[in-house]
């Protein structure tokens, strides 16, 4: 049970730091959007660090490919990819969806497109940076 709770643990910890800096971040400062580009970049890296470490905690037959720096390099990016397609989903159910508001601003449709790609194209770059960081470091 222990050794769950430290894979849990290991995995988590980063993205729920980066989701309650971002979530404090609209609270004390709303509208200052800069920031969410930041927070994104972020979350794609924490992401990216909690697929790593969950892939490494994984016994190697579920897996069920070797974790060479390709796969791994892919396996973080599109991960991060899917989870964040899944939060700018969540977003427009909870926002647009029910409200038309985000952080207490009306987005237009083309408003709307252009900060969720941005969001996307952010958290894929985090990724990318976390990804090319470990592929760069000597395999053990």
């Amino acid at each position: 049970m222990k050794r769950y709770l430290l894979i849990a643990w290991s995995v988590l910890w980063m993205p729920v730091a980066v989701f309650v800096a971002q979530k404090l971040r609209v609270q004390l400062l709303p509208g200052q959007y800069q920031w969410d580009m930041m927070a994104h970049f972020l979350g794609g890296f924490s992401i990216a660090y909690g697929t790593l470490n969950l892939l490494r905690a994984l016994p190697k037959k579920l897996i069920g490919w070797p974790l060479t720096r390709f796969t791994l390099f892919v396996a973080l990016v599109f991960s991060t990819m899917f989870v964040g397609v899944c939060w700018e989903w969540y977003e427009w159910l909870a926002f647009h969806g029910t409200t038309g508001r985000y952080d207490g601003i009306n987005f237009s449709e083309w408003a709307w497109w252009t900060d969720t790609l941005n969001d996307l194209l952010m958290d894929t770059l985090g990724a990318t940076s976390y990804a090319i960081i470990i592929a760069m470091r000597k395999q053990k």
